[in-house]
């Protein structure tokens, strides 16, 4: 009889899998993977919005500036409880929750814009 993947058990595979999936997840959030783009993101955010904040619509500028805070929350954790993936996987979801939520804000704007291509648009407001 042999046991192996796939052997078809039920809860301790699931088990065995989601233990897996905590140990990947907490490795690719590990200080050691995650430190370096973090600083960098936490020196380019204050430069970009410096030269490009002024030209930004009001909610993008919002966006970056709250991103900017994750950013420091998130290299503060780091700092303080660098084992403590769980703090940081929490301020990268609420950081990829507000991207997604801007990706889906760009798709829906440039079908506007290419629907509107043949008219001309109203005057920003």
């Amino acid at each position: 009889g042999g046991g192996g993947v796939g052997g078809g058990g039920g809860g301790a595979s699931d088990e065995a899998i989601d233990g897996l999936l905590d140990g990947l997840v907490g490795q690719l959030l590990s200080k050691e993977v995650m430190l370096e783009p973090m600083l960098s993101l936490r020196s380019d955010f204050p430069r970009y919005l410096a030269e490009k904040g002024a030209s930004l619509p009001p909610q993008d500028r919002a966006r970056y500036e709250k991103q900017q805070a994750l950013v420091d929350q998130i290299v503060a954790a780091y700092e303080e409880e660098p084992e403590d993936t769980d703090r940081v996987a929490k301020l990268m979801q609420e950081m990829q929750a507000r991207d997604t939520h801007t990706q889906k804000s760009s798709k829906e704007h440039w079908r506007c814009l290419s629907r509107a291509r043949t008219h001309t648009p109203p005057p920003p407001s």
